[in-house]
This record gives structure tokens, C-alpha cells and sequence, in this order.
């Protein structure tokens, strides 16, 4: 279930609770910061997997709350519409990935209640200024978006939390703070990070080098053209990168790289280990990796982009033209 994470922090305890006869609370939490994009699908595709254990309970966490402390990366007045457009990105996933039976909430609906300000109260009296600096910034309201993260934990009474492994200062702090709380451990999987054209981690903030689920068919193909991808090469192989963590994860069979015969013909994959080998040994350009993984990444995204082509006034006010709306 687990054994391609990077990271497992309370592997002991998660091998306890499969054993037990109990549902076990699963979240993945999104800070709706900017755009959706693809690097928010990987941790999907695990949610995928984990559906096939006998009993658990799925919850997606819209920390809208976390993307205003942000440096007010979602402002407070399109807060609203932010969460509206990426509840029915997930919802157009959701349906094809064949995921069901899971929750979305926004964060707001229980962060700003009076017993969770308690606690946030509570907690901030134990932590330091520099444990709670995990974010870039120097406004005071992004010294509490670690102490919202720790918190949720066990308000929420979660078991699994699904994360990325940029995000292991925010769960080491959280395993802290349940402790100084005296709650039960949880268990935290950090799942790789999904890079961007630019080798740096896909991030919402990024739309320049981030691959948007409503880029053009055209775009998706500009973007991963300009992409780092020697022959011969893994290290720093953005193409293979994106077929390791979300082609081949997506298909769940083989992934077909179409040459022509004086190239060597079609080459069929099954497996990472497999598109790996075929990489080192020099035998595949990176042009024709490059083409199988853009036709993949839109075969993925098009009815997506047919979904939302009717919807441009969510999109609108969702992601208005001014940097800020009003606090």
C-alpha cells in the first residue's frame, strides 16, 4: 500500500491500525493558493489505492483558512468562488479516477469556531516563533498556518494524513505539538512531489511552469517541450518524472511510446523499473518520451477542459484580475 512513499512518520502506528477493526479517517488537505494543477493529482491517485482497504473514510480539506494566511494568496472576498472551482475540479477527478464516497470541506467551517480558537490559543502558548516559521514571510499570520495543520490532527480525529514530502517540516511539527497535547500519534504519508517545467516543485503560485488541468492541448505541449530531458539521463528528467509519479500511476497498465519503424517501432511500458532501463540504455529520445507523456497528461485533461469551457464566470471569480481583493 505504502512501500513506493518516500516518507512514512508513524509507520508503527499505521501498521497497528490496519490490524485493528476499526474505520480508519483519511485526509488530504489543498490549500486553494491558485490554480489547479497537476501535481494535486498525485495525491489522488494514492487515495485511489488506499479505497481497496476494507474500511476507511475519505476527507479532501479545502484549507482556505491556510491559502488567505498565505500571504493572502486567496483573498478573503473570493475565498467563496476559490473553493466553488476547485470542489468541481474534484468532482470532474473524482469521476475519472473512479473515486466515490468522498468528503470535501473547507476549512473555514470549523477553524473559526470559538473551541477551535481555544485551541489555537492553547497551542500557540507552547510553540516557539521560530518552531511555527515554516513559511516564507514575515506577516504574523504565517506563523499560525502550522499551528491550523497541527491542530486539525486530532480536531478532526484523523489517522492517515496524505501530504507532500516538501510538507515533512509542517507534519514533524505536528507530531510535535500532539505530543505536548498528549494525543495519540498519526500517521503521516509523504508522497514524491510532482516538478514543474523548471525542475522545481509544481506549485499553484507557479503558473508559468505549472501544468494547469485547463491549459490547451497546445500549452501542455509548449510547456513539457521546454522541460529538462537528456537521453540517457534520470537526474533532474522532468519527463520521466511525470510519467513515473502520474502516466503510468493514471494508466495502471502500459504506456505505449509511438516511434516510427526506422526509430525502432512503438515502445510498450509496464512498469517504472521498465521505462527506467529503457532511458539509461540511450534507446528512447527524449522527444518521442516527451510526446507520449503530453498525450497522456491531455488525453487526461480533456473532458476536464470541456467541463469548465461552460463555466468561464466561476473561473472569472474564482481568480479575478486584481493581485488582492478586499481583507
Amino acid at each position: 500500500m505504502v512501500k513506493e512513499d518516500r516518507l512514512i512518520i508513524g509507520e508503527s502506528w499505521l501498521k497497528d491500525g490496519l490490524k485493528k477493526d476499526k474505520t480508519l479517517q483519511i485526509v488530504y488537505s489543498i490549500a486553494p493558493k491558485g490554480r489547479f494543477h497537476l501535481g494535486f493529482v498525485v495525491p489522488l491517485l494514492k487515495l485511489k489505492k488506499l479505497q481497496s482497504l476494507k474500511r476507511v473514510s475519505m476527507t479532501i480539506i479545502l484549507a482556505d483558512v491556510d491559502a488567505f494566511l498565505d500571504n493572502e494568496k486567496c483573498a478573503w472576498n473570493v475565498r467563496e468562488a476559490r473553493c466553488d472551482y476547485y470542489t468541481m475540479m474534484l468532482h470532474q477527478i473524482f469521476a475519472l479516477l473512479n473515486l466515490k464516497d468522498i468528503k470535501i470541506i473547507r476549512s473555514s467551517s470549523y477553524q473559526l469556531e470559538p473551541k477551535y480558537t481555544l485551541e489555537l490559543y492553547q497551542v500557540a502558548s507552547i510553540v516557539t516563533r521560530d518552531e511555527a516559521a515554516l513559511l516564507e514571510g514575515v506577516n504574523l499570520a504565517s506563523l499560525l498556518s502550522p499551528l491550523y495543520f497541527a491542530i486539525d490532527h486530532y480536531h478532526l480525529d484523523i489517522d492517515i494524513v496524505i501530504l507532500g514530502e516538501d510538507m515533512r517540516p509542517y507534519a514533524e511539527f505536528a507530531e510535535k505539538v500532539s505530543r505536548h497535547r498528549g494525543q495519540r500519534p498519526r500517521a503521516q504519508i509523504l508522497l514524491p512531489v510532482l516538478p514543474s517545467i523548471s525542475g522545481r516543485k509544481m506549485s499553484a503560485s507557479d503558473p508559468e511552469f505549472h501544468l494547469d488541468l485547463l491549459d490547451s492541448p497546445k500549452q501542455i505541449k509548449q510547456k513539457v517541450a521546454r522541460s529538462f530531458c537528456e537521453p540517457g539521463n534520470l537526474a533532474n528528467n522532468i519527463a520521466f518524472e511525470l510519467a513515473k509519479y502520474f502516466v503510468l500511476p493514471l494508466l495502471d497498465s502500459e504506456l505505449t511510446i509511438e516511434r516510427s519503424e526506422e526509430n525502432g517501432g512503438n515502445v510498450r511500458v509496464s512498469s517504472c523499473a521498465e521505462l527506467e532501463r529503457i532511458i539509461v540504455s540511450g534507446c528512447l529520445h527524449p522527444a518521442d518520451l516527451k510526446a507520449a507523456v503530453v498525450s497522456e497528461i491531455n488525453r487526461f485533461c480533456d473532458p476536464i477542459r470541456e467541463h469548465f469551457s461552460s463555466r468561464l464566470k466561476l473561473i472569472s471569480a474564482a481568480f479575478p484580475n486584481k493581485k488582492r481583493g478586499k481583507k
